[in-house]
């Protein structure tokens, strides 16, 4: 007997790109395929054949991406490392210790995080101020323009011996003067023999030596006794004007600013800049030695 199959509400025979009238096959409507592997809680992709399976990234992670959150904003408001800018006040950096103490100079300690130097040891902002009170005062005396300098020296010994004859032994040129500056002249004589005594003489001339005019402004007499000479000093002061200068002491006064006479001031009314200071010594006793020691000159400009 043959068998009758009733085919009623059937799907009929199909092949794979037109069964359930839908197309399984690459084009863009196409059903997609399931791959061959999938893992939960992971997001799927589609791979190079069109078929979908689950990536390595996870729900969690792509939540990260949604609009609340967006990772890119946050990228976007970065600065940049290479010359950022910005704008507003930075009210609480993070480098700055919680702990240290208000107005007071700081320093980076050994972590790179600011802190606060011991007023102890160091100036607190109420005394570093006072600098600062000096250096933009309204007294052009007292500014940060100030010049003090050594303007030449000769630290060579030079002596005399066996003549009394007054005798050359140094000379250093005179920095451009201005008014309101001043020239220290140091030497520091010394002598060996005690026979007799010995006159140190200073002079300005318009050259290194004793040739031509040389004019004294300062002289010292070394004692017969007295080996060490003490300094042999004086200070030209140019008064708002180099016509108007006063040494101090006279020509004629003891070796150092605190002997002698306390009134000894004299007039010089002579720019010496590019003249030369030169020095001399006679000795009353040609078997004892004359010693310059030292021959300094310092220059102050406002």
């Amino acid at each position: 007997m043959a068998l009758t199959i009733n085919l009623t509400g059937v799907e009929p025979a199909f092949s794979k790109n037109t069964a359930f009238n839908k197309n399984f096959g690459t084009s863009s409507g196409d059903i997609l395929l399931l791959g061959s592997t999938s893992v939960a809680s992971k997001v799927l992709v589609t791979d190079s054949n069109n078929k979908v399976k689950t990536s390595s990234t996870t729900e969690t992670q792509l939540s990260y991406l949604d609009a609340t959150s967006s990772i890119q904003t946050q990228i976007n408001a970065k600065s940049p490392l290479a010359s950022p800018t910005f704008t507003g006040t930075v009210t609480s950096p993070a480098i700055i210790l919680s702990s240290e103490t208000a107005s007071t100079i700081a320093s980076f300690d050994a972590s790179k995080n600011i802190k606060s130097l011991d007023t102890a040891t160091y100036p607190s902002l109420t005394e570093l101020s006072y600098v600062k009170g000096v250096t933009q005062s309204i007294n052009s005396a007292l500014t940060d323009a100030r010049d003090l300098k050594y303007a030449a020296y000769d630290n060579t010994d030079k002596t005399i011996t066996g003549t009394t004859a007054e005798t050359y032994l140094a000379g250093l040129l005179v920095p451009t003067l201005t008014a309101n500056s001043s020239l220290d002249f140091l030497a520091i004589p010394n002598k060996t023999g005690t026979a007799g005594t010995i006159i140190w003489n200073l002079y300005y001339n318009t050259t290194n030596n004793m040739a031509g005019t040389p004019v004294k402004i300062g002289t010292y007499t070394h004692t017969a006794v007295q080996l060490y000479g003490g300094q042999f000093i004086r200070r030209i002061v140019y008064k708002n004007s180099l016509t108007s200068a006063m040494i101090f002491r006279t020509t004629v006064a003891a070796a150092n600013d605190f002997t002698g006479n306390a009134s000894a001031m004299t007039s010089l009314a002579i720019n010496l800049s590019g003249n030369y200071l030169v020095i001399t010594a006679t000795l009353t006793n040609a078997a004892d030695t004359a010693i310059l020691s030292s021959f300094q000159l310092m220059h102050t400009k406002p």
